[in-house]
């Protein structure tokens, strides 16, 4: 427990037992349905990974892509557009990607600095979690944040308004 729990430490226990004891069977029916709840989230986190890996491809292999696409179109101007656009989306995609491995690396390396001087338990690996997180928009971050302030509230870490401060600033910035 974080120290300004600890004197309530037997208290909290007697509780917890008084509640499992008296609604032993709600509880295990919400358990359940979080359960499903959280393998359902999970089913979308082949997204977060098939995404960058298609991305990859599709830079990889743009030029076949848009000779593909091209021929499909008679000669003349219509197929000078799409020849156009499809460049452009090329150059737009390798700018995206590149922009995201930019922020995830940015964020990693800032956060191992911030957390490391702050004392925070853990502070490379929930770094690298925030990097990775970095990937799946708006809600990455937050889970990111979630998880490093329950972290460092279940370790007894002291400062956790620093923490939530950083992470403030940090998303402004």
């Amino acid at each position: 427990l974080p120290w300004g729990l600890e004197p309530y430490r037997p208290r909290m226990a007697d509780f917890l037992r008084e509640q499992f004891a008296a609604h032993g069977e709600e509880l295990m029916a919400a358990v359940t349905k979080a359960g499903k709840g959280v393998l359902s989230a999970l089913t979308n986190i082949v997204f977060v990974v098939l995404i960058p890996i298609l991305s990859f491809f599709f830079l990889k292999d743009a030029d076949k892509i848009a000779r593909v696409v091209a021929v499909q179109f008679p000669e003349g101007g219509s197929r000078a557009f799409i020849e156009d656009v499809m460049a452009d989306m090329h150059v737009l995609l390798m700018e995206f990607m590149r922009a995201v491995m930019l922020l995830c690396f940015s964020t990693f390396l800032i956060f191992a600095i911030a957390l490391a001087i702050m004392g925070l338990p853990y502070a490379l690996l929930l770094s690298v979690l925030a990097g990775v997180f970095e990937l799946v928009p708006v809600a990455g971050p937050l889970s990111a944040a979630v998880t490093i302030l329950a972290v460092a509230g279940f370790g007894g870490y002291e400062h956790l308004g620093w923490v939530v401060v950083f992470l403030i600033l940090y998303r402004l910035f």
